[in-house]
């Protein structure tokens, strides 16, 4: 009789302290899983039941917009009320008042985009919406604005 108790007392303290072990690693393993993003889809809870549940998107915490480009849309207003009359850089970023090289940097993104072509003259560059930047500015309404 010693002899079965002993084998059986042993397995069964080994297996409880597995158990107790392991089981709270497990619910730890799986807090932090949840917490780096990793189980998206389900939801665990505490007791250790799970529902599935889907993903909430977070809204930004500003829900202006704001204009990422906002220096090339005020040098397209500008150059749609000159209308055919060249702009020199210096005057552009006098009027907008921004640093010649934040309207230097605009110019050149506007000219990549086939909107601005820049005329070299002997007072220095002028730039000039070409056709495809008036009719841009036109269905923008910027020749109206002020």
């Amino acid at each position: 009789m010693s002899f079965l108790s002993v084998e059986v007392a042993v397995p069964l303290w080994v297996l409880l302290l597995m158990v107790t072990g392991l089981i709270p690693l497990f619910f730890q393993l799986l807090k932090w899983l949840k917490g780096k993003g990793i189980l998206n889809k389900a939801d665990i809870t505490l007791d250790g039941h799970m529902k599935t549940i889907m993903p909430v998107k977070q809204k930004p915490e500003s829900t202006a917009k704001k204009p990422k480009r906002q220096n090339e849309v005020n040098i397209l207003k500008l150059l749609a009320r000159r209308g055919d009359q060249g702009i020199l850089l210096q005057s552009i970023a006098d009027t907008l008042a921004i640093d010649s090289n934040a309207a230097k940097n605009a110019l050149g993104y506007l000219e990549g985009k086939k909107l601005v072509e820049v005329i070299e003259s002997m007072s220095g560059d002028k730039f000039f919406l070409t056709q495809v930047g008036k009719n841009y500015c036109d269905m923008k309404g910027y020749s109206q604005a002020i």
